[in-house]
């Protein structure tokens, strides 16, 4: 649930009159951009990697153009108003942002061999967001691990914004504007004022392997936003057994594998499937196909993941096979098998 550092860009146009800032968003912090221009028909653009800082990072600003000679410019770079480096061709500058919310005044004097003095100024403003997810997959409710999600299963997604608003005090996520991509198209209708909460309506696919989530936070009537971003993959769904006792209940405690002596009159078997997408462990989504030996094993109990097995003939060893499918996702599949011995 991390996002990844990219690099961003802040296209100005300036003139006497008219100045356009453009933003884009980025990994786990944010900032604005003002300018304050005095030349005239001049093109620049500035440049920070990364791109949206987060507290107490380093963070590089560069200014570039097409239209200005940079390298023969005398740059004059300061910070909160204190003259930090000063030369001939200094594209670049790299500093520290302050605590969440502490803003950061870059200020950058350019002049020119020839025309007119500019300054730009740039405000940084660290926020922050993070990402974490969870699985609409079936657990058993003993179950201590994070539920995965299996081929073509659905997950939820929630944005866990850090932002401090200028007039103090932290922002709720109800107060923020989400837009959600996924795979890099924005979902329009997941997006809006307050939705911090994204579910997917299509699964993690099989033929992707993987799907790539991110989210843009801004706060309204501000020029602060946050960005970050995960890959979700997919995992095979599994299945286990286990005794259900009839005083104890199924013993989640303990998966039966390898060989099972069975020492009482009979054995009732429960299984449990993991990672599928279903809210029950016997729900009408999933089929449980049963075989001793090779062949279908007539169920004695109403419940489809259990069956029960009795002590009757000669002592021998019988071979149990559980296979589990989702029948309307056919890359949810899991099987497992048991030895049983009997007559001991």
């Amino acid at each position: 649930m991390h996002g990844h550092h990219t690099t961003a860009q802040y296209l100005l146009f300036v003139g006497p009159l008219l100045f356009c800032v453009f933003l884009f968003s980025g990994v786990s912090a944010a900032s604005a951009a003002v300018t304050v221009p005095t030349g005239f028909g001049d093109y620049i653009s500035i440049e920070k990697n990364p791109e949206f800082p987060g507290p107490n990072e380093e963070v590089q600003v560069s200014i570039g153009s097409t239209s200005v000679d940079l390298n023969s410019a005398t740059i004059t770079w300061s910070v909160d108003g204190v003259l930090q480096k000063k030369g001939i061709g200094i594209k670049e500058y790299t500093l520290t942002t302050k605590d969440l919310g502490s803003l950061t005044t870059v200020d950058a004097i350019i002049a020119p061999s020839k025309g007119a003095f500019l300054h730009q100024r740039v405000i940084l403003r660290p926020a922050g967001v993070s990402l974490i997810w969870e699985a609409l997959s079936y657990t058993h409710p003993f179950y201590r691990g994070k539920a995965l999600n299996a081929f073509d299963g659905r997950v939820r997604i929630t944005a866990l914004p850090q932002f401090v608003q200028e007039r103090g005090g932290r922002a709720a996520p109800s107060e923020l504007v989400y837009t959600w991509k996924k795979n890099g198209t924005v979902v329009g209708d997941a997006g809006g004022y307050g939705k911090n909460v994204f579910t997917p309506n299509d699964p993690i696919s099989f033929s992707r392997g993987e799907s790539s989530i991110e989210v843009v936070v801004t706060a309204p009537n501000d020029t602060v936003s946050a960005r970050d971003a995960i890959t979700i993959r997919p995992f095979d769904p599994k299945v286990l057994l286990y005794e259900n006792d009839p005083l104890l209940g199924i013993r989640y405690e303990h998966a039966l594998s390898g060989v099972f002596t069975l020492t009482k009159d009979e054995l009732v078997l429960a299984a449990s499937p993991y990672f599928f997408s279903s809210k029950e462990r016997a729900g009408p989504s999933l089929s449980y196909e049963w075989t001793m030996n090779g062949v279908p094993t007539k169920n004695q109990i109403a419940d489809a993941s259990s069956v029960r097995f009795r002590q009757e003939g000669n002592p021998g060893t019988s071979i149990i096979d559980l296979t589990i499918k989702k029948i309307d996702a056919i890359f949810q599949e899991a099987r497992v098998s048991l030895s049983v011995a009997f007559g001991q």
